[in-house]
């Protein structure tokens, strides 16, 4: 007989927790986890473990967890040559600051101040 390990986090909420929505993943709501109590869990997608991990510090060096946390903080960008019109589109400043040699905190900065980056080209944000 094969068995599979399952974390005590886990047995607690299959047993005591309604997973209506048939989410995978269990949070510990207060960080703390070997707090294992029915009102300390909560079923939740991978991306908000994440997210809830990396806004309570638990995820200081954790290059994966980064990303995936700047994932969800992204926000679709587009780079109009105002000369000519033409648009590009981007799914993130970073990608859309590396287009023009330019650092993020800048793309920032112009968007804000409405400002256009060598006479020629605009940075807008788009909405989702």
């Amino acid at each position: 007989m094969q068995t599979t390990p399952f974390r005590v986090h886990r047995i607690v909420a299959l047993e005591f927790l309604p997973n209506p929505e048939n989410l995978p993943d269990i949070n510990h709501k207060n960080t703390t986890k070997t707090d294992n109590s029915v009102n300390n869990l909560e079923w939740v997608t991978q991306k908000t473990n994440n997210i809830h991990a990396w806004e309570n510090g638990l995820h200081k060096n954790n290059i994966k967890a980064l990303r995936e946390f700047n994932k969800t903080k992204r926000k679709p960008m587009q780079v109009v040559n105002i000369t000519n019109n033409d648009t590009i589109n981007f799914d993130s400043r970073v990608k859309d600051a590396n287009y023009c040699s330019i650092t993020k905190s800048f793309v920032s900065a112009l968007i804000y101040k409405n400002k256009i980056f060598l006479n020629k080209y605009r940075f807008l944000e788009c909405q989702l």
